[in-house]
């Protein structure tokens, strides 16, 4: 059984994985009008993703003699000023996923609640390596810039060829 704060922490987590897929979603469609496919491919899938760990979370809750409940969320920008500053968001939103993960994961051990404990750790990890890929990502810019039409077009290419199809030249 789940004690009260471990549902309540998890039921509080599930708008955080549910607002990160939103905004993913949003950061998707934004580079999908403008014409930045391979990112908004890597941002589809990450708003897939995010809502499988809600998912999961939301299943847990319920399989855990707790009561997962539908999160209100608040709605996500849906302008942004450049594929950099997306990028830049990813970062920021991943940080702050995995700085909630971190916050149930102390809470869970310190309740001696080592089934979630070891449910979250799959989360901890997928969080370390979405926090290591944005980082990747904007290190892309640092390298190609992210002023002129033809550096972008190559983080582009290289977003979708390393980040979504797993393939390196």
């Amino acid at each position: 059984m789940l004690s009260e704060n471990i549902q309540k922490l998890l039921n509080e987590h599930l708008g955080k994985e549910f607002y990160a897929s939103k905004a993913y979603l949003a950061m998707a469609s934004w580079c999908d009008v403008n014409s930045w496919q391979g990112a908004a491919e890597f941002l589809y899938k990450g708003a897939e993703d995010e809502r499988e760990h809600m998912l999961k979370i939301f299943r847990y809750i319920n399989d855990n003699g707790g009561h997962a409940q539908v999160p209100a969320t608040p709605e996500p920008p849906v302008n942004y000023n450049s594929l950099h500053e997306i990028f830049k968001n990813v970062l920021e939103l991943e940080m702050s996923v995995a700085n909630a993960i971190h916050q149930i994961v102390e809470a869970s051990l310190t309740e001696k609640d080592y089934p979630t404990f070891l449910f979250l750790q799959e989360y901890v990890k997928e969080q370390q390596q979405a926090e290591q890929t944005a980082r990747k990502i904007l290190n892309l810019f640092e390298k190609f810039g992210d002023e002129r039409e033809r550096d972008l077009f190559f983080v582009d290419k290289y977003i979708k060829k390393w980040f979504v199809d797993n393939k390196e030249e």
